[in-house]
């Protein structure tokens, strides 16, 4: 099964958008990234 942080990059990559557009005060640029690659997990109420 494909993590989540995979697909995030996937979408984020296909709608040109840049580690910076996701980024926010509670989530670092970095922390995306490690997301992304699988080095770290995210809960889902960052996201909302």
């Amino acid at each position: 099964m494909e993590n989540f942080g995979a697909v995030l990059k996937d979408i984020r990559i296909s709608k040109n958008f840049r580690l910076k557009d996701l980024s926010c005060n509670e989530i670092s640029e970095s922390t995306i990234s490690r997301f992304e690659n699988g080095i770290t997990k995210l809960s889902i109420n960052h996201f909302y």
